[in-house]
């Protein structure tokens, strides 16, 4: 792997490099395009649930107010 990496980076493959570096983008961009797809067809909830929330006392006390 450490020789592949050596020959990209001095460009000795030529036009290939070129081909390598296409397709890692092209990888890219499909994986992020994958990503942006399945995060519109995701639903996410806009009140945390219970579990997220700490206990908090009910009760206004004077110096104590409960923030909703």
């Amino acid at each position: 792997m450490l020789f592949l990496q050596t020959l990209i980076a001095h460009g000795a493959l030529g036009w290939a490099d070129e081909l390598v570096f296409a397709g890692i983008i092209f990888l890219f961009l499909a994986m992020m395009g994958i990503q942006w797809v399945k995060a519109r067809n995701t639903e996410f909830e806009d009140t945390p649930s219970p579990a997220d929330t700490p206990d908090v006392e009910t009760t206004d006390t004077g110096d104590r107010f409960r923030l909703d």
